[in-house]
């Protein structure tokens, strides 16, 4: 039984929440979406929020011999109330058990209410020392990557108390591998309502924004061919950075379209700053899980053609209303749509574009947010 004395104590300290992480490179959705609910928690005093990354973040060494310490890009979560375990060893078995040591210690530390985990491999470490140890709090899956990209055992979930799906093909796949619907809820991430880019009218733009991957999950490939099956005065801006960078600059420079293409490298704060005024995003991904660039590029009333992968691309696009899909891999339909695109055939209402999305805005999502942890 907890004394009175007790009890007030602990509700004056609100819900302590801890949100685990790893396989981030510090620059990309995951990261935006976990500070924005981390400050949407932060200004509402019945929440403490803690931060965990177990990510080498982009893998910067400490010296050239050893990979074993990290020191990373992590002014992301060094902005908010949070840390990172920077060892990794490359030895699974090994950071097994320095992961699980870790996490242990912050737990019976912290002692929080709520633990929730963007990656399986944390909710079966959160759910293994719960039960060993008898500690209180509830455990929630959070994954940000569909089954299609093959990043953990989504089956794992089952061992969770709860599960947030940020698309809705991620929650049916939550329920295929065993999850009670009671416990799935649908849980798109936030993005912020923007103001209207106006669109050039002398030379037609597309943008693609991500990691710079020439196959893989991006298939930027996809987009430098269809580009040479377009004909008119067009350009294509690739903005991004990755480990593919140079092999996409030598494909561009082979291919027919080579003088179209715009490649800025590097991650920045504000990729739409170096964007301009385009008309069109291009994602041509193999799988995303929520795909942020498509929220950002839609609030700002940009129409987007994206491939029809899972999963995600489909909570946001009305094929044919407010965007458009074509099949992953199908240069042609992507080329095809392009090729509208420059002839002035696609030309949606901005507004429209934008007012679409309406419930995946921060507004709506400190309502879902909430709704959670109370």
């Amino acid at each position: 039984m907890i004394h009175n004395g007790c009890a007030k104590r602990l509700v004056d300290m609100g819900k302590k929440i801890l949100i685990l992480t790893s396989f981030v490179s510090g620059m990309g959705g995951v990261e935006k979406v976990i500070e924005r609910t981390n400050t949407i928690l932060s200004k509402n005093k019945k929440y403490t929020t803690r931060i965990i990354s177990l990510s080498g973040g982009q893998s910067n060494l400490m010296n050239g011999k050893t990979k074993f310490f990290y020191t990373g890009k992590e002014s992301w979560i060094s902005n908010i109330n949070g840390s990172r375990f920077p060892f990794r060893s490359g030895i699974k078995h090994l950071d097994f058990i320095l992961h699980a040591t870790y996490i242990f210690f912050v737990l019976i530390r912290y002692r929080p209410d709520y633990v929730v985990c963007t990656g399986f491999g944390q909710l079966v470490y959160a759910n293994k020392i719960r039960n060993l140890f008898g500690l209180k709090y509830k455990v929630l899956s959070w994954p940000h990557f569909s089954i299609a990209s093959g990043f953990g055992n989504i089956k794992y979930s089952t061992q969770a108390d709860y599960c947030l799906g940020i698309s809705k093909e991620i929650n049916d796949e939550f329920i295929k591998s065993g999850v009670a619907p009671e416990k799935v809820i649908y849980f798109p991430n936030p993005f912020s309502r923007m103001d209207i880019i106006k669109r050039k009218n002398d030379i037609t733009t597309f943008v693609f924004i991500g990691r710079l991957l020439i196959d893989g999950q991006k298939r930027i490939r996809d987009i430098i061919d269809a580009a040479g099956k377009v004909n008119g005065d067009f350009c294509v801006k690739i903005i991004g950075d990755g480990e593919d960078a140079e092999l996409i600059e030598k494909y561009i420079e082979n291919s027919p379209a080579n003088k179209k293409f715009e490649l800025l490298r590097g991650w920045v704060n504000d990729p739409w700053g170096l964007a301009g005024n385009p008309n069109a995003l291009l994602l041509a991904s193999a799988f995303e899980g929520l795909p942020t660039v498509i929220g950002e590029a839609m609030s700002r009333g940009i129409v987007c053609i994206s491939s029809d992968c899972k999963t995600g691309p489909r909570d946001f696009i009305e094929d044919e209303e407010n965007g458009y899909l074509f099949p992953v891999g199908d240069v042609d339909s992507l080329a095809n749509l392009m090729q509208r695109v420059v002839d002035g055939d696609i030309n949606p209402s901005p507004e429209i574009i934008a007012k679409s999305i309406d419930f995946f805005y921060e507004d709506r999502y400190e309502e879902r947010l909430l709704k959670v942890f109370n």
